[in-house]
C-alpha cells in the first residue's frame, strides 16, 4: 500500500471524525440546554378541575393531571359553571417569591376571555406562549355559600421532578383550585315530612362549617376557640339521646363517628326544651388534627303526646324545627352565631270528631270516648294508634274549640298528631269505646256504636271532620244497631194477670171439689 496515500487517506478520516464529533457534542450540548431551559417555541395548555370542598386543602399541587379516582374523589364536589378569565402578566414584569397575585394581575392584559367549567369542573386554554406567566381568576363564582377563589400566578411551563428521575418542563398545566363551602349551618329534616304521628322518631340533620383557626398555637400551648350547636326543640318534639349521632365530615365526604363525652357533650335544659352540643377540647383536636371542615349531628327527637291536643288556627299542624350555630377562631379574629335560612318541618293532621243524637242531629253530646286504628283488622283486633308513652290515644267528645275556631259548648272531640296524608288520602278508622252521656235533664241511655268508623284525609290535606251519630236505648239507628225487644211495660202486665186469673180458676175448681165430697 502506498504509504503517502494512507497517511492521506488517515488524515481525511481524523478531519471527518473531528468534525463529526463537534457536531454531535452540539446536537448533546443543545440536549442539555432544551432538558435545562425552558423553550418559548413550545406552546402550552392550562386546565383547570374546579371543585367545592368542605375542608381546607393540604396536598401541595405539581401542576400534573391527576387521573386516580379515588384521589379525585377527596377533592369534593366538582362544580359547573364557575367563570374564569386568564391573563398574561407583561413580559418585563418582574416576578419574584414576593410579587402577589393582585400586583400581577395590575400589569397584565387578557390572554383569554371568560369561560365556565362544564358539568366535570373542568375549562382547559390551550395554544399558550411557553415561558410566560399567567394569571387565572374567578370571574363568576359558583352558586350556593362558597368562599370566593383568590387569584392565582401560574407559570407556563412549570418545572416538576417525575416519579424520581431529572426534573422536567411540563407544558400543559394542571389546576385542581376548590372552593371552600363557607355555609355556616344547615338543617333538614325527613324526606317525607308527611309520614310521621305521635310517638314515632324524627331525626333532623344538622350540618354545621368547623371555624378555619379552630385551634391555634404548638402542641402544648394550643388556644382554643369554641364550636357549640343550640337546638330549642318544639314542645311537641321530644329529645332522644340514645339515637342522636354526631360526626365529623374529612376529605371526600368521609364521615366518622365522635365520642359522645371525650368530644362533645350534649345537655338538655327540660324548661325551655333546649339542647346543646358542645365540643370538647379533645374533640376540637380531633376536628383540626384531622383537617374536618363540617361536622353533622343527626338529632333524634319522637313526636309526643302534646301533639294530640290541637289549637285553633294551627291548621297544618306544622312543627318547625331550628337549630343555632356558635362559633369563634382561636384568636377571635372571626365569632358569631348563625341559623339555616330553610327551616325544615314535619306536618300531621287530625281528625274533629262531633257527637250527636241521631233523632236530633242538633242535640250535641258529651262523655263519648274514641280511638282510632290504622286499618279495619287492626279495629277488628283492637290494634289502637299509641302516645309517646305507649298508651292507646283516647279522646272524649265536649266543650272545645273546632281548627276553624268554632266553639263547641258540648260534643266536640280531636285525635291530632297523625301522619298527613301527603300525595295520596290516608283512611283510619275511629271506634267507640264508650257511649255519651244524656242530655242533662234527659232520662233515656245511648247505645255505644259497634262499627268501626272509616274517615278518609284527603290528599294533600292535613284533615277532616267527621259526624258521629248515636242511637237512644231501644230505638233503631245507624251502625247498624236495632231495638231490642221491650222488657217490663204491658207485656208483662198481660202475663201477670193471666197468672192471677190461673190462680183464681184454680181456686174456683178446688171449693167445687170440696162442695161435691161433702154432699
Amino acid at each position: 500500500m502506498n504509504k503517502k496515500l494512507f497517511t492521506k487517506s488517515f488524515k481525511k478520516l481524523s478531519a471527518l471524525l473531528l468534525a463529526l464529533s463537534v457536531l454531535v457534542g452540539t446536537v448533546l450540548s443543545v440536549s442539555a440546554a432544551t432538558d435545562d431551559v425552558p423553550d418559548a417555541s413550545i406552546k402550552g395548555s392550562i386546565t383547570v378541575h374546579k371543585y367545592g370542598t368542605d375542608h381546607q386543602p393540604t396536598t401541595p399541587a405539581n401542576g400534573l393531571e391527576i387521573t386516580d379516582n379515588a384521589v379525585l374523589s377527596k377533592f369534593g364536589t366538582p362544580l359547573q359553571g364557575v367563570g374564569f378569565t386568564l391573563f398574561i402578566i407583561d413580559e418585563n414584569y418582574p416576578i419574584t417569591h414576593t410579587t402577589t397575585a393582585a400586583d400581577a394581575l395590575a400589569n397584565s392584559t387578557l390572554a383569554k376571555a371568560e369561560e365556565f367549567t362544564n358539568a366535570q369542573g373542568v375549562i382547559t386554554w390551550d395554544e399558550l406562549d411557553a415561558v410566560r406567566y399567567y394569571v387565572l381568576v374567578e370571574t363568576a363564582p359558583p352558586t350556593g355559600e362558597y368562599e370566593i377563589m383568590e387569584p392565582t400566578i401560574i407559570s407556563v411551563p412549570y418545572g416538576y421532578n417525575h416519579a424520581g428521575a431529572n426534573s422536567k418542563w411540563n407544558y400543559d398545566v394542571h389546576v385542581y383550585p376548590k372552593n371552600i363551602n363557607s355555609e355556616k349551618v344547615t338543617k333538614t329534616g325527613p324526606t317525607n315530612p308527611d309520614g310521621y304521628k305521635v310517638g314515632d322518631e324524627v331525626i333532623w340533620t344538622i350540618n354545621g362549617r368547623v371555624p378555619v383557626k379552630l385551634r391555634l398555637g404548638e402542641p402544648g400551648a394550643y388556644t382554643y376557640g369554641h364550636l357549640r350547636f343550640v337546638d330549642i326543640l318544639d314542645e311537641r318534639l321530644t329529645y332522644n339521646e340514645t339515637n342522636t349521632v354526631v360526626s365529623m365530615i374529612t376529605a371526600g365526604g368521609t364521615k366518622t363517628a365522635l365520642t359522645p363525652t371525650t368530644d362533645y357533650t350534649i345537655t338538655e335544659d327540660s324548661s325551655t326544651n333546649k339542647i346543646t352540643i358542645d365540643f370538647t377540647r379533645d374533640g376540637m383536636d380531633n376536628l383540626v388534627d384531622n383537617n374536618a371542615g363540617r361536622v353533622e349531628i343527626k338529632l333524634a327527637t319522637n313526636v309526643n303526646s302534646k301533639a294530640t291536643k290541637p289549637s285553633a288556627g294551627d291548621d297544618d299542624l306544622t312543627i318547625i324545627n331550628d337549630v343555632d350555630i356558635e362559633f369563634k377562631n382561636a384568636d377571635d379574629s372571626e365569632g358569631s352565631s348563625a341559623k339555616p335560612e330553610d327551616k325544615p318541618d314535619v306536618k300531621l293532621s287530625y281528625i274533629e270528631i262531633e257527637k250527636v243524637d241521631f233523632k236530633d242531629p242538633t242535640i250535641f253530646l258529651d262523655g263519648a270516648q274514641f280511638k282510632l286504628a290504622t286499618s279495619a283488622a287492626k279495629a277488628t283486633a283492637g290494634d289502637f294508634i299509641k302516645d309517646a308513652a305507649g298508651n292507646d290515644i283516647v279522646v272524649t267528645t265536649g266543650a272545645g274549640t273546632g281548627k276553624d275556631s268554632t266553639v263547641y259548648a258540648h260534643g266536640y272531640a280531636a285525635i291530632s298528631g297523625l301522619p298527613r296524608s301527603g300525595d295520596s288520602e290516608v283512611s283510619y278508622y275511629l271506634c267507640e269505646v264508650k257511649a255519651p252521656n244524656a242530655p242533662a235533664g234527659k232520662d233515656w241511655e245511648y247505645v255505644m256504636r259497634p262499627d268501626a268508623i272509616k274517615v278518609t284525609i284527603p290528599a294533600n290535606n292535613n284533615g277532616t271532620k267527621v259526624t258521629v251519630e248515636n242511637t237512644r236505648l231501644g230505638d233503631d239507628g245507624p251502625g247498624p244497631i236495632f231495638g231490642l225487644p221491650l222488657t217490663g211495660g204491658i207485656g208483662s202486665v198481660i202475663f201477670v194477670l193471666g197468672g192471677i186469673l190461673l190462680v183464681l180458676i184454680g181456686i174456683i175448681a178446688l171449693r167445687k171439689t170440696r162442695k161435691s165430697e161433702m154432699k
